[in-house]
């Protein structure tokens, strides 16, 4: 017998592969544990690996990442 497909697309849906931290702007994608920066700048959404599984390594890179972006957008503040 085949398997429901209404209960197996619920069942996927409350699974992510991205984990949300304690730290704003900050994700870790599961799979390989790797953090990524995501922040919003002038309604935009940047994305960007940290290359770290170390969550204050990615601390410290996260706002290297925003001062970088937010320089970029010339000066613009978090949205």
């Amino acid at each position: 017998m085949k398997p429901d497909p209404i209960q197996s697309e619920g069942a996927s849906e409350n699974q992510s592969d991205w984990v949300k931290t304690p730290v704003s702007n900050l994700v870790r994608y599961k799979p390989s544990g790797v953090y990524f920066a995501r922040v919003r700048l002038r309604g935009k959404l940047f994305r960007q690996t940290l290359k770290t599984s170390v969550i204050s390594v990615a601390k410290l890179r996260l706002n290297d990442f925003i001062k970088e972006k937010t320089a970029e957008l010339g000066g613009s503040r978090l949205s």
